[in-house]
């Protein structure tokens, strides 16, 4: 009996949290500014794609591809919880990544690739628009919505945790390591805040922080880095300040 009464409230438990953890995924919704963001987005890849098709130039091509993998890529760093459209961004972020050495690299294979391409934005927007149609219909007024004002604030922590391991450790060896990992997050941070409307001061102290760390990671000893290293976390200090006004 004290077995049957185990696994009876084992089960009950399993349930119960099963259940907890249904009712967070459902709670978990882009905002309605991160879905209509992520339209405007399908929307210049459609543009820029169809007068690169049209002109079938191809020094065109190449550019308006490698704009277009940029916008996949933003939409895809954002990390969206509409499934339908990160799908999307990721097919068509394939089909613009100008490093495929595998695939053809001739004219008409670009324009192929940049037809695909524009199928998979207008596939990411009606995603995005049938998603902000579900969310406007399922999220309670205590429910976590995602806006990509978080991704700003969560790489700017990030970065924080660097540059703060950077300085407690005084060792060069150390601090270049950090920084590098740090302006790897700031080149996320300044292509995402690109794409972004109210968002030129994170963008500034982005390019600013980075600076700053690559001037660091240049001199010879800590002493000649560790101002370097202050400005950059001043500048990181910035971009959190700034980033919840980003749309």
């Amino acid at each position: 009996m004290k077995f049957i009464r185990f696994i009876a409230a084992l089960t009950l438990l399993v349930m119960a949290g099963a259940d907890m953890l249904y009712a967070q995924q459902q709670a978990q919704k882009d905002a309605p500014e991160t879905l209509d963001w992520v339209q405007r987005r399908a929307n210049r890849i459609d543009t820029m794609l169809y007068g690169a098709v049209i002109s079938q130039e191809p020094v065109n091509l190449l550019l308006k591809l490698w704009g277009a993998w940029q916008e996949f890529d933003a939409v895809l760093q954002a990390g969206v919880y509409c499934q339908a459209a990160r799908a999307a961004a990721e097919k068509g972020r394939l089909e613009c990544d100008l490093l495929g050495y595998e695939r053809d690299q001739d004219v008409n294979a670009m324009i192929a690739r940049a037809t695909e391409a524009r199928r998979q934005a207008f596939r990411m927007r009606m995603a995005a628009q049938a998603c902000a149609t579900d969310s406007a219909a399922s999220i309670a007024e205590d429910a976590t919505t995602f806006r990509l004002s978080d991704v700003l604030e969560s790489d700017a922590r990030i970065v924080e945790l660097d540059l703060a391991d950077a300085r407690a450790s005084k060792d060069m060896h150390i601090v270049v390591q950090k920084l590098e990992h740090a302006q790897r997050i700031l080149r996320d941070i300044e292509l995402l805040t690109w794409s972004l409307d109210n968002c030129d001061a994170v963008l500034l102290a982005a390019r600013a922080a980075g600076r700053h760390c690559k001037d660091a990671a240049a001199k010879n000893t800590w002493d000649e880095a560790a101002p370097h290293l202050e400005q950059a976390l001043a500048q990181n200090t910035a971009i959190k300040n700034a980033a919840g006004a980003c749309r």
